[in-house]
């Protein structure tokens, strides 16, 4: 989803995106979000921010469906 060596920090909203577009592809449970890479050549100052983003996207994303499926009854 992102450059494991680039030095961005992906914010939650984009993160949210993504994760919203594959779950439009994906049956959300068979979706992982989860770091895939880049782990070990990142400073911890800033690894520790972008993981914090990716936790808090997928929680956000957890909420909504959880809303979406009790709103329709599944």
């Amino acid at each position: 989803m992102s450059e494991s060596r680039s030095a961005a920090i992906p914010d939650i909203d984009e993160i949210d995106a993504r994760i919203r577009r594959a779950t439009s592809a994906i049956y959300p449970k068979r979706l992982w979000v989860n770091p895939d890479g880049g782990l070990k050549t990142r400073h911890y100052w800033h690894l520790e921010p972008s993981l914090r983003n990716m936790v808090a996207a997928a929680r956000r994303e957890r909420r909504r469906i959880a809303a979406t499926q009790t709103a329709s009854g599944d």
